[in-house]
């Protein structure tokens, strides 16, 4: 949950949001880099990741860097042996 501060009256009052997301991105698994791509409104487009695709690396790869990218929790919903992946991003 994300809290968001308000002034109400004379005090600050804070109320908790979930934000549950979903982004359809490209993947560029056994990269030489490791790197988010985004555009210029800041949507992630392209994933470059170093883990090769073989046995789920990649995949936990992913998850891990968009999870540190977004401060929240990320999972892969669509796309597992795919480079086009439906991500879910989670706040709770």
């Amino acid at each position: 949950m994300f809290p968001v501060l308000w002034l109400s009256g004379l005090s600050w009052q804070e109320k908790n949001y979930e934000i549950n997301m979903k982004l359809k991105i490209h993947v560029q698994p056994n990269s030489s880099r490791r790197e988010i791509q985004t555009d210029l409104d800041g949507t992630v487009t392209k994933v470059f990741l170093k883990k090769p695709a073989k046995e789920n690396k990649a995949n936990i790869e992913l998850e891990k860097l968009l999870s540190r990218h977004f401060g929240a929790k990320v999972k892969i919903i669509k796309g597992f042996s795919s480079k086009i992946k439906t991500i879910e991003i989670k706040n709770d």
